[in-house]
């Protein structure tokens, strides 16, 4: 149940939060373009190994990634429905959650 109500608060912040050709950068993580059509990419500035997971508003894992020595990952959900999700890095001095918009 608790779970349910966060995932709600953050949809609801993420639609205030997200404007139109929002890119997100910070210190260490650079997101583009959202929103996106199919495919958007992550650049990570330090070169360490980190997890990417995408999550639905229902809190579904919808992609995992492991990266070990790449700083740029092309992230392709072309086969997900237009809608809000949940972008989710943790590394080494990493820990970034922030809403993406896939709308096509």
């Amino acid at each position: 149940m608790f779970y349910k109500i966060v995932i709600s608060l953050l949809t609801i912040v993420s639609l205030f939060s997200c404007r139109k050709d929002e890119n997100i950068q910070l210190s260490n993580v650079e997101v583009f373009p959202n929103p996106f059509d199919e495919k958007f990419t992550i650049n990570i500035i330090k070169n360490i190994p980190v997890e990417i997971n995408i999550y639905n508003k229902q809190g579904q894992q919808i992609f995992i990634l492991n990266t070990f020595s790449s700083t740029t990952a092309k992230i392709d959900l072309s086969e997900h429905k237009n809608d809000i999700y949940f972008l989710s890095i943790k590394g080494d001095g990493i820990d970034y959650f922030k809403p993406i918009i896939k709308n096509n």
